[in-house]
């Protein structure tokens, strides 16, 4: 009885081992990656973006095992000069692209009788806290989040208070003619991956307005 009982001992730990195994194996890899931003046509503004990704499963376990989605992500912005250990801004909560924007419609009163109505975007506050989580799935491609903005030869850092003015500007995020070094960290129920990154904004230049590896 005493040998059974050790067998079955035995056989209990590796049952927990392997599904304790398995769950981590399960677990959500977060991956922050530099892109290149691809406007769907002609538009006035640039912004340098990246990708966080929920790195797939390697495909010998795609067909037996699901990596799970990593829940209520969130994403801050951590910009200093170029060289520099202490920030020179402060820290955003990023948008993630995928999101509604945070704005609603306003109508406006037609100008002629019977006139077409139109409408104004207008910034909602109410509407941020919903543009900064998202759920992200496994996949090689990941989601877009959009760290920077530059128009009209000035350049910002971006986030979903941006929408609060009208060239997406805020005064405090603004970017002078330098390098920065840009930390983008991704976090979600305990996990974080950040990602470290070079910006460099020493011209107007949208062709070097991007995000690349530190």
């Amino acid at each position: 009885m005493e040998v059974a009982g050790l067998i079955l001992g035995i056989i209990g730990a590796i049952g927990l081992v392997v599904t304790l195994a398995i769950e981590w194996i399960k677990r959500p890899r977060l991956e922050v990656i530099a892109e290149t931003w691809k406007p769907t046509g002609p538009t006035p503004w640039w912004f340098a973006v990246v990708h966080v990704r929920n790195r797939p499963l390697p495909s010998a376990l795609r067909g037996l095992l699901v990596r799970q989605s990593a829940a209520g992500c969130e994403v801050t912005l951590q910009f200093r000069e170029a060289g520099q250990s202490v920030p020179t801004l402060p820290e955003v909560a990023a948008r993630w692209s995928a999101n509604r924007e945070p704005i609603t419609l306003s109508p406006q009163s037609p100008t002629t009788a019977g006139g077409p109505v139109t409408f104004n975007a207008v910034y909602d506050p109410t509407l941020v806290p919903d543009t900064l989580r998202l759920d992200v799935p496994p996949s090689g491609v990941g989601q877009e989040v959009a760290v920077a903005i530059t128009r009209d030869g000035q350049a910002f850092m971006f986030g979903a208070e941006s929408y609060a003015y009208g060239t997406f500007g805020n005064p405090k995020w603004k970017l002078e003619r330098k390098q920065y070094d840009v930390d983008v960290v991704a976090s979600s129920s305990g996990l974080r991956a950040v990602g470290r990154f070079r910006l460099d904004n020493r011209d107007a230049d949208y062709a070097t307005f991007r995000i690349v590896p530190r």
